[in-house]
């Protein structure tokens, strides 16, 4: 008979608990501490005047009732917009100032490079250990370049598996080399249940066989949120942690 054993991971709260408050806003942020996530994950992008505001999108169209380009905006501009229910769209260093003691914030970098001197000075001067942040990026040159400007701090490298014409987009192997080129610390992959067809098994024991991190992000549905944690996955990034971990706390996976 197997033992069985709980398994260990991070609840990441996706834009702060965006299932609960408006996503990027101190109030979804709020919202993933008291659900009890171990993380919030975060977007960052540049205004026009070079201030690092919290915001997903190019342009502050669908977050907010106002329109233009992040950018394009002065951050007075910006600062001015209802980014719903009255909250105002946050900065990095106010996003760092509020996650608690033992706690971690996922921050991904929506632009180029040239975001990362401005973001390194807010970091270093925030009374947040660099042990607690974690960086996450799609472009791997970004990967790189926050590696060499902040090497202690964890760098995933964020991939999505999309079929065209019956075609997947990457091999496995076309990943780990990847991953290994951009000097990340792990992969942190797109995980629906079209995509686990690809973020399987296979994937799991080549990016353990390269000695990184496996993560998956955003995954909402328990049942695909259990089969993530079956392959090994040791961090979750979801719209709900509160009702996730509800979902998850039974959970056991066969010990190897």
């Amino acid at each position: 008979m197997h033992a069985f054993l709980l398994l260990a991971f991070e609840l990441v709260a996706h834009r702060g608990a965006s299932a609960a408050a408006p996503e990027n806003t101190m109030a979804s942020f709020r919202a993933a501490w008291a659900e009890g996530a171990d993380a919030i994950e975060t977007d960052l992008r540049l205004t026009r005047d070079g201030r690092i505001v919290c915001m997903h999108d190019v342009t502050v169209d669908r977050t907010t009732n106002g329109k233009g380009k992040v950018a394009e905006l002065s951050f007075d501009e910006i600062r001015e917009l209802d980014a719903g229910k009255g909250e105002k769209v946050p900065t990095l260093a106010e996003m760092l100032a509020v996650v608690p003691s033992g706690k971690q914030t996922y921050i991904e970098i929506k632009i180029g490079p040239e975001i990362i001197p401005q973001m390194k000075k807010e970091i270093l001067v925030s009374k947040l250990p660099l042990g607690r942040i974690v960086f996450i990026a799609f472009d791997d040159k970004v990967v790189t370049a926050l590696k060499q400007a902040l090497p202690t701090v964890k760098t995933y490298w964020l991939f999505a598996f999309k079929k065209k014409d019956g075609k997947w987009n990457a091999t496995h192997d076309e990943v780990i080399e990847n991953l290994k080129a951009s000097k990340a610390d792990g992969l942190d992959v797109g995980f629906t249940k079209e995509s686990a067809e690809m973020v399987n098994a296979e994937l799991a024991q080549k990016v353990k066989a390269a000695k990184l991190d496996l993560l998956v992000w955003t995954v909402n549905d328990a049942e695909l949120a259990r089969r993530a944690l079956d392959l090994g996955a040791g961090g979750i990034t979801t719209d709900a942690p509160g009702s996730l971990r509800a979902a998850l706390s039974s959970h056991r996976s066969p010990g190897r």
